[in-house]
């Protein structure tokens, strides 16, 4: 998942108790107050000693939630002697707004802070003067824990970060104050299942400003008078289908790129047996801009990254309309050996990508593909099942890395395992004869990102792991060098 314009710094499950809730008394600086020191202290002092057997990420027994960027540092932290002040030391930037939420905490006798604590304050020397209000919707229940907020970019994307919050009301309605003027993306959520945590995918709420109801987040323009009827709704989200969204994500890519053209289909998260997902990443290609972008879909919204750019061959051929869709290519999958292999690996995971890695089927270079994969880390197991994007038909593939011979006669790469893969996967390759070998990894550019090899190696099979971890998305390029001659592989990285 992408980052929602705040940095959760802990994380612990608290249930909620029927006990009289535990509340912040007092909190420093004071909300909204302006001209704060860059070098200061900001604190939270509840109205009971906290149970300090209770301990989050950062030590503590309290959930707190700061600022994602780096203009804040945090230098240290304490709590008071009769525990019921948490301190942060911290050290910050000029003319900056900060917003800082304590979500999790719970007292001696089992009292919890149920309800969201907001803090705004601003090391300039004055706020806005405008006023953003509205309702907050949640189809299941009371928006009464929910917190209310503006974001200076479109929720997830990178870089984005909450300028301003509020608590809703009981009465499911929220104000905020001191709002500068500017565009902004609001937002709402709520921590449901009380961890101390807001994220939709441990089966958090989240909602944004979206008054056509088209899944994509819309702006606001704050100027010369307040803004009401900015009405949001909560939404959980529920898995879905690559194509229950395409034409909401087709029609947010030409936005960005009128010639888009979608060219990689992938799932993010946990993929079902029934080829849903919780959310799905479409990556495309704009020839005018020469570019590639990717956009983002859920059941809760759909938003376009354009600041990463996934690397693939421009020759990948576009992705077909009547592509058959998730569901039916698990389907084919599941009867073609993924059950079975299900039910041997109760554990195993499962990805599916959509797209034309003719680098793959060199007999056939223009077809495209649902690549399903299934994985079981514990039990050391893969399974891979290719499917024609348009008629289902099976593709034979290799389930299992090719071996490689125990004399080698010739210098080779092979297939690395898995491809594609996220974030690691295996190098295999061999060599015939002692001699020094460089393996290196290249981008589609062929700008060297990696070196994963340089060593005089004696003859023999050998393998190298390569992680992807902060890289893009995209294909790559494992190069061998052995002096007299370079051996080629490309392989592909799906986050």
């Amino acid at each position: 998942m992408k980052n929602t314009g705040i940095i959760l710094l802990t994380v612990f499950s608290i249930a909620i108790c029927a006990h009289a809730q535990l509340t912040i008394t007092s909190s420093t600086p004071a909300n909204f107050a302006t001209g704060v020191a860059l070098t200061t202290t900001v604190s939270f002092t509840f109205s009971a000693a906290l149970d300090t057997t209770i301990r989050y990420e950062s030590g503590y027994p309290v959930g707190i939630s700061g600022p994602e960027d780096d203009s804040l540092i945090v230098t240290g932290a304490s709590i008071s002697g009769d525990l019921r002040t948490v301190s942060i030391q911290v050290m910050q930037r000029p003319t900056t707004d900060y917003v800082w939420m304590v979500t999790g905490a719970r007292s001696q006798s089992g009292q919890d802070l149920q309800i969201p604590y907001m803090l705004n304050y601003t090391t300039s020397t004055s706020y806005g003067v405008r006023t953003v209000s509205g309702t907050v919707t949640y189809p299941l229940g009371n928006a009464n824990r929910a917190v209310a907020g503006l974001l200076n970019r479109r929720i997830f994307e990178d870089n984005g970060r909450l300028l301003i919050g509020t608590n809703v009301s009981t009465a499911n309605s929220y104000s905020i104050s001191n709002v500068r003027s500017g565009v902004f993306w609001p937002v709402c959520a709520i921590d449901l299942n009380s961890d101390g945590e807001i994220d939709p995918d441990l089966g958090d709420a989240i909602g944004f400003y979206d008054p056509n109801q088209d899944g994509i987040p819309d702006s606001i323009v704050v100027g010369q008078s307040n803004l009401t009827n900015i009405n949001m709704t909560l939404i959980v989200w529920q898995p879905l289908r690559a194509r229950d969204r395409l034409p909401v994500v087709q029609s947010l890519a030409r936005q960005f790129a009128a010639d888009a053209v979608l060219k990689v289909i992938s799932t993010s998260g946990e993929t079902n047996p029934n080829g849903t997902c919780d959310s799905w990443i479409y990556m495309f290609h704009s020839p005018q801009r020469q570019r590639n972008f990717i956009v983002f879909a859920s059941s809760q919204m759909t938003a376009i990254d354009t600041v990463e750019s996934p690397e693939f061959p421009l020759e990948m051929i576009t992705i077909p309309v009547n592509c058959i869709d998730s569901d039916s290519a698990m389907a084919i999958a599941e009867r073609n050996g993924g059950a079975t292999f299900r039910m041997n690996n109760p554990n195993a995971s499962i990805e599916m990508l959509a797209g034309n890695f003719f680098w793959m089927m060199p007999t056939d270079p223009t077809r495209i593909v649902w690549m399903i994969s299934y994985d079981s880390p514990e039990q050391d197991e893969s399974l891979t099942i290719i499917l024609d994007i348009v008629t289902g038909q099976v593709i034979p593939v290799t389930a299992t890395p090719e071996p490689i011979v125990a004399k080698p006669t010739t210098y080779r790469i092979l297939s690395n395992y898995p491809n594609p893969f996220n974030a690691e996967t295996t190098i295999r390759y061999q060599v015939p004869a002692t001699g020094k070998v460089t393996l290196e990894i290249y981008n589609s550019m062929g700008q060297r990102i990696r070196s994963l090899v340089s060593a005089v190696k004696p003859a023999g099979k050998y393998e190298a792991k390569f992680n992807g971890n902060g890289l893009s998305s995209g294909v790559y390029v494992v190069r061998m060098s052995t002096g007299k001659s370079v051996y080629q592989s490309k392989m592909m990285l799906i986050k």
